[in-house]
């Protein structure tokens, strides 16, 4: 998303990062990679990988989505009727070691499986490994999510100063005065 929150479609290592998005967490990622990158400068072979949604063996998905479906605690967002990009763990690892290999200094990489999927697809999925149905999942309308995330976004963006500031107050340096 760009940092109005509007889907990005078709986008290469080439289109714009957005270190301001409204997501602390997206404008994290984009920020830590500026750092990164900007090592280069100093003599460093820097490179990014940016995988999308990393999925294998123990995963948050394969192990808290059947449960989520069966408890009737899941709901799609726009039916899930959107495009999403997965990467299963053993191909971060070939992208990492190609990357150490052969590499470019400097450079950003997507990195993601072949396959083209919605996201209802890769819930069904994972849904269909476990025997289960996703056919009476309830769905929420995109502006809907989207106002909750951000709601929640903004809710963690302000407890987590609050922990820092908490944890600033209440930590004590022993250090011996000089003599």
């Amino acid at each position: 998303m760009d940092e109005a929150g509007s889907t990005i479609r078709n986008a290469d290592e080439t289109s714009p990062t957005f270190p301001e998005h409204f997501s602390a967490y997206r404008a994290s990622k984009v920020r830590a990679e500026l750092l990164v990158m900007s090592a280069k400068e100093i003599g460093f072979r820097t490179v990014s990988l940016r995988p999308p949604t990393i999925w294998g063996p123990g995963d948050p998905y394969s192990r808290g989505l059947p449960g989520a479906i069966r408890t009737g605690r899941f709901a799609f967002v726009d039916r899930g009727d959107y495009a999403f990009a997965t990467c299963h763990v053993d191909n971060v690892v070939e992208a990492v070691e190609c990357s150490l290999e052969r590499g470019e200094g400097g450079r950003a990489f997507f990195i993601c499986d072949r396959d083209r999927q919605t996201f209802r697809e890769f819930v069904a999925s994972i849904a269909a490994l476990k025997g289960l149905s996703i056919e009476k999942l309830g769905s929420m309308p995109y502006w809907r999510a989207s106002a909750i995330g951000r709601a929640l976004d903004a809710v963690w963006a302000g407890v987590s100063q609050i922990l820092l500031v908490n944890l600033l107050l209440t930590t004590t340096v022993e250090t011996p005065l000089p003599m």
